[in-house]
C-alpha cells in the first residue's frame, strides 16, 4: 500500500491495524473501538479508495474465518491460485476444500494455529510446481471482534525472482571464497567500518579464531591475542586513508614472531567502489618477505 498511496494517505502508514479492522470486520465497527475517532472517520471516507487499492494490488490478498470460509479475496489471488492449481476460488469457498490434497493438512495446521496465536506474523512459504519453485513472503493480520480472532487477513507477495537472485549471489560468494581460501598469500576483506568480513586460512590458520574475528576489528584482535595495540592503530590509519582517497596503499609491516625473531610483511589495501563511487569494502593482502630480507 505504501508505494501506491504514501503521498495521499498519511493515516494508512500510522494506523494499519485500524484499517484492517474497518475493512474486514463482519459487524459494524464503531469509532469507540478504535484508538482515534479521527482515524475512523477518515477511513470511512476513504474506504472505497482503499478497497480499490486492494483490488488492484500486485499482492495476493484474502481473508478467511475460523471455518476457513473465504470472506474477502482480490483478483490477484484468484489469478495466482488458478495458475498454480488450475482451480477457481471465490468468496464463500472453503479454502481447505479447494486446495490440492497434499496441502490440506499442512495448510489447516499452519493457518488454523493463527486463530490461537492471535499475533501479526511474517514468514516465507516455498511451493514446488513440477521443476519450478515458488517463494512467497506472507504477512498475517488477525481481525479481532469482542476480543476473539474472527478472521485472518493474508497479504502474500511473490518473491521468487528476488530469492533466486539472492541464492545465485550466495553461490557465487561461496565459489569466490573457495578460491580465496586456496591462494598462497594472506587475504582479508573488510567492511566499510573496518570490521572483518572474510579472512583466508593463510592470514589466520586457526579456524575458530577466524570465525571469532568476523565482524570484529584489528583492535579487538590485538586485545584478545595480547598483541601491541600499535599494530591495530597503524593498520586503521592506512585503512582510513584508503577509504578517504579511494586509492591503493602499500607498506612494509614488521612483526615479532613467537620465537622473538622479526617477520617482514608487504601489505596492501585497496578499495572496492560501488556504482556511486562509494567504498563498500576494502581488500587487504600481504606477502611474507622475511626470507628475501
Amino acid at each position: 500500500y505504501s508505494e501506491n498511496t504514501n503521498a495521499q494517505y498519511d493515516v494508512e502508514l500510522r494506523f494499519a491495524d485500524e484499517w484492517i479492522v474497518v475493512l474486514f470486520s463482519e459487524s459494524p465497527t464503531h469509532s469507540n473501538n478504535l484508538y482515534d475517532e479521527e482515524v475512523f472517520l477518515l477511513l470511512q471516507e476513504r474506504e472505497k479508495d482503499i478497497r480499490s487499492i486492494l483490488e488492484n494490488s500486485a499482492a495476493d490478498i484474502y481473508s478467511f474465518d475460523k471455518n476457513f470460509i473465504i470472506k474477502y479475496i482480490n483478483k490477484q489471488f484468484q489469478d495466482s491460485f488458478y495458475k498454480a492449481y488450475q482451480r477457481r476460488i471465490d468468496k464463500g469457498d472453503n479454502i481447505i476444500d479447494v486446495l490440492p490434497d497434499h496441502l490440506k493438512f499442512y495448510w489447516q495446521n499452519r493457518y488454523g494455529q493463527l486463530f490461537v496465536d492471535g499475533q501479526k506474523k511474517t514468514f516465507r512459504e516455498t511451493f514446488e510446481f513440477g521443476d519450478k519453485l515458488l517463494f512467497l513472503e506472507v504477512n498475517i493480520y488477525p481481525v479481532y471482534e469482542d476480543n476473539q480472532v474472527e478472521q485472518i487477513v493474508v497479504f502474500s507477495k511473490d518473491i521468487t525472482d528476488i530469492t533466486i537472485a539472492q541464492m545465485q549471489m550466495e553461490a557465487n560468494e561461496r565459489l569466490q571464497q573457495s578460491v580465496l581460501d586456496q591462494l598462497p598469500s594472506d587475504i582479508v576483506i573488510f567492511n566499510a567500518d573496518h570490521t572483518y568480513r572474510y579472512i583466508n586460512p593463510v592470514a589466520v590458520k586457526d579456524n575458530e579464531l577466524r570465525k571469532w574475528m568476523i565482524g570484529r576489528t584489528d583492535e579487538d584482535y590485538c586485545v584478545f591475542r595480547n598483541k601491541p595495540i600499535e599494530i591495530a592503530n597503524s593498520r586503521r590509519a592506512v585503512f582510513q586513508r584508503v577509504v578517504q582517497d579511494k586509492a591503493v596503499e602499500s607498506w612494509e609491516e614488521v612483526l615479532i614472531s613467537k620465537n622473538g625473531g622479526k617477520e617482514y610483511i608487504i601489505r596492501n589495501m585497496y578499495p572496492i567502489l560501488s556504482e556511486r563511487n562509494e567504498v563498500t569494502h576494502v581488500v587487504g593482502y600481504g606477502v611474507n618477505i622475511t626470507s628475501i630480507r
